[in-house]
């Protein structure tokens, strides 16, 4: 029997750039102070693009991740969007940081790599740090988060303002690649669209990384 079922569109929008970005620390609840200058702007360019091409007229749904980075771009496109909601959900966050939260790269480097941690990009049951979480656990948490909002908002649009991760975790798993994590490699741009449509529990992937808005 042919599925005739309306598709539920997911827009994963990653976040402009933010401070931590610029100077190179974990952006947790600490490390996190929202968006630089240039990402605001890069989200305000995305914003004017939505007013003028409509394409996501019909967004039924927004949400953030309580990080202010993402909450400042979630607000910024519901100019555009038609002023609904903004709901922040924990769980379209960035991976946990733990207590490298607010430490350079450089710092954790030099804290963490010593004691095992840092090997969590080759070992995915690795936390990132003490209290941190570990990229299997990352992945499960986004691909629940977003069957979850689908579910919900089933029929709909659903725009959800996040993070470079997200956007991998979702390629990583609705592509059902995450067994070859190590070898794929995402260069997700700040502001971009990535879009996905669902129907049951079939996905595909629409577009991946747009950014066009931020070319000349």
């Amino acid at each position: 029997m042919v599925d005739r079922t309306e598709p539920t569109r997911l827009v994963l929008v990653r976040h402009g750039e933010a401070d931590c970005n610029v100077a190179k620390r974990f952006g947790g609840p600490l490390g996190c102070t929202g968006l630089s200058a240039k990402g605001r702007e890069q989200v305000e360019r995305l914003r004017d693009r939505l007013r003028r091409t409509e394409e996501l007229a019909d967004t039924t749904a927004l949400y953030a991740s309580t990080l202010p980075r993402a909450i400042e771009t979630g607000q910024i496109l519901n100019e555009a969007i038609g002023h609904l909601e903004l709901v922040t959900d924990e769980r379209v966050c960035e991976l946990h940081p733990g207590e490298a939260d607010n430490m350079t790269f450089v710092d954790y480097t030099s804290t963490f790599f010593a004691e095992g941690s840092g090997r969590w990009r080759d070992d995915p049951s690795v936390r990132t740090a003490p209290g941190g979480e570990s990229w299997t656990g990352f992945l499960d948490r986004v691909e629940g988060a977003l069957i979850d909002l689908t579910d919900r908002h089933a029929g709909g649009t659903v725009v959800v303002a996040c993070h470079g991760g997200v956007v991998d975790a979702s390629m990583l798993r609705f592509l059902q690649m995450d067994e070859q994590y190590r070898a794929a490699r995402f260069i997700t741009e700040n502001s971009s669209l990535t879009e996905w449509t669902r129907r049951g529990d079939r996905w595909r992937l629409v577009r991946y990384n747009d950014a066009a808005h931020l070319q000349a």
